[in-house]
């Protein structure tokens, strides 16, 4: 095996430039297959993060706009009277414009309870969540986003300081008790023009503000993971019965979206990694191509070989190895620049990057798979030349 080596070795630096691009096209596929794989895994856990980051996790009851159905503080009792329900908590929403003195900016300001931070996926950074006693009392505090913090305070801790929030001609000004990291961060950092900023309270003061004692939307975790299906069947069942009317509420399993989206990436990867697998499998015909091109160059020296006592299998051996050696030295070096890229692309972008080292030795495995496929039939060749016509070359 040395030898065997040591040989293809040689014969590769015999013809380097020729070697050189042939090494090249399987590196840039390679680095191909295993770049789209990983930029996919990870955006699918990147985008993952951002609609919990956005969205409620579990179950979001609703109610029909058109029919006007309450959801209040009755159907939430309802909810939460069901055994398959682990918590409830009431969600407002509503799109108003918030300011620190200056000019008010559009703020998407979100009522909530004290299990925000379970249900909304609020990740404190600096002061404290809601207490009971913030509901209870109708307290005006409120919760904003880092990037709410730094655009409008210049600072990510302006635990104490005020914003002024306008809806329905009142006017109420709201003490910061907390920023939290929320909203979804790629998102915002892209599209911040669009994506308003953040901002939360508790949901009793949020309805004193609106002058509505309704909700939004209820958010529900369910008991045991897995039920809710059956969850969401039992509360769109006990509503119903509750109001008279079929079809009044919609429950959407956010689980299940997010499950949805998670596969339809997967789909997209793969689909993405097939397509560049056809500039890998091009890069093996270069191979095929640059072997043969090597059996007709060295035609008297397998001759010579043949003459001297080497056998056919030998030098079937030798152009397979050499073959093989072009591929992994291509695919090791394009998946090393792949994930390289990765690394830095990630660091760039602030998130955490994702090398699985199977993808990476799956990608060199199919290289040298390739390698072996399209250098068969060169080999195969070069080990079947008669030696006497060989030596006449």
């Amino acid at each position: 095996m040395f030898d065997f080596l040591r040989f293809s070795s040689k014969n590769i630096g015999r013809k380097r430039f020729r070697s050189f691009l042939t090494m090249l096209s399987i590196g840039i596929g390679s680095c191909s297959v295993l770049l789209i794989s990983l930029i996919g895994q990870i955006g699918q856990r990147a985008v993952t993060a951002e609609i919990d980051s956005f969205g409620v996790g579990g179950l979001t009851v609703s109610a029909s706009s058109s029919l006007s159905l309450p959801l209040g503080e009755a159907e939430l009792a309802l909810i939460q009277s069901l055994p398959e329900v682990s918590k409830a908590q009431p969600i407002l929403l509503s799109y108003l414009p918030v300011s620190t003195g200056g000019e008010a900016v559009k703020t998407a300001v979100w009522g909530v309870g004290t299990g925000g931070g379970q249900t909304i996926g609020l990740s404190l950074l600096q002061g404290r969540l809601f207490s009971s006693a913030d509901l209870r009392e109708e307290r005006e505090v409120c919760l904003i986003d880092e990037y709410f913090a730094a655009a409008l305070f210049g600072s990510q801790n302006p635990v104490g300081r005020s914003i002024t929030l306008t809806a329905e001609g009142h006017t109420a000004s709201l003490q910061v008790c907390g920023v939290v990291r929320s909203g979804g961060s790629i998102t915002q950092s892209l599209f911040g023009e669009y994506i308003p900023y953040f901002a939360y309270l508790p949901y009793t003061t949020l309805q004193t503000i609106l002058s509505d004692n309704g909700y939004s939307a209820i958010a529900v975790d369910v008991s045991q993971p897995g039920t809710e299906e059956q969850a969401a069947a039992r509360i769109l069942r006990l509503l119903e019965e509750n109001s008279g009317i079929p079809e009044g509420y919609s429950v959407e399993n956010m689980a299940l979206q997010k499950e949805r989206f998670s596969q339809l990436l997967s789909i997209v990867t793969a689909v993405l990694s097939c397509a560049a697998g056809v500039s890998l499998v091009v890069a093996g015909v270069g191979i095929m191509a640059a072997m043969l091109s090597s059996v007709g160059e060295r035609t008297r020296e397998i001759g010579i070989k043949k003459a001297i006592g080497a056998s056919s299998r030998a030098i079937l051996l030798e152009f397979l190895w050499e073959s093989l050696l072009l591929s992994f030295t291509g695919s090791a070096a394009g998946c090393g620049c792949a994930v390289i890229i990765c690394i830095l692309g990630c660091f760039f972008l602030g998130i955490s990057a994702i090398i699985r080292v199977e993808w990476v030795l799956l990608c060199i495995g199919f290289s040298l798979f390739l390698g072996v496929v399209f250098g068969v039939y060169p080999a195969v060749k070069a080990a079947k030349l008669p030696p006497a016509e060989a030596l006449r070359a």
